[in-house]
């Protein structure tokens, strides 16, 4: 799902929805936790409404805090369904160190529609998938992207001298290994 991310000391977590009332956290996020996202997700099946909304806020509030910053990668095989505004709730999180971004898999145009409407108001970036092979590719140039930035963060860090404030909370939060 994230190939390479798990080994870089990257935090994964999985929220799973289905049904309007069904918004479940099977995977708090923590390190090496890849293989067991991957099974988790090669479990489930669609079925029901699509909360949305109610996934991102949730999704939102177990992530708010600290000053590392932080990704949603929401996937969805359609638009909100269960009289939420996703939209709304995306654009809450946009002021702070939250990203949302967005992969519509398999999705009509009104879906694909709110979701890239979802990735924006999130401060993400949104892909789109038709087939298996197509929403591996999206996984897996959303994890470089996120390796990217990461090391680029990093970077920025580290240029900004020994001894600084920031350089410290990088080294006391540090995402890649020593």
């Amino acid at each position: 799902i994230a190939p390479g991310l798990s080994s870089k000391g990257i935090n994964l977590g999985l929220m799973h929805f289905s049904g309007c009332g069904g918004v479940s956290y099977p995977l708090k996020p923590g390190p090496n936790n890849q293989g067991r996202l991957s099974q988790l997700v090669n479990s489930f099946s669609p079925g029901g409404g699509t909360p949305l909304a109610g996934a991102l806020r949730r999704a939102g509030q177990q992530m708010q805090g600290g000053s590392v910053d932080k990704r949603i990668v929401l996937l969805s095989d359609g638009k909100e369904t269960c009289g939420g505004d996703p939209v709304a709730v995306a654009s809450r999180f946009a002021s702070s160190n939250l990203k949302i971004h967005v992969i519509g898999f398999d999705v009509g145009s009104g879906a694909a529609s709110q979701l890239r409407k979802i990735a924006r108001a999130g401060g993400g970036k949104y892909n789109q998938a038709q087939s298996a092979q197509q929403l591996q590719d999206a996984f897996e140039q959303l994890s470089k992207n996120l390796e990217k930035d990461l090391l680029k963060k990093m970077r920025s860090c580290v240029e900004l001298g020994a001894g600084n404030k920031r350089k410290s909370s990088l080294d006391s939060h540090r995402a890649v290994p020593k």
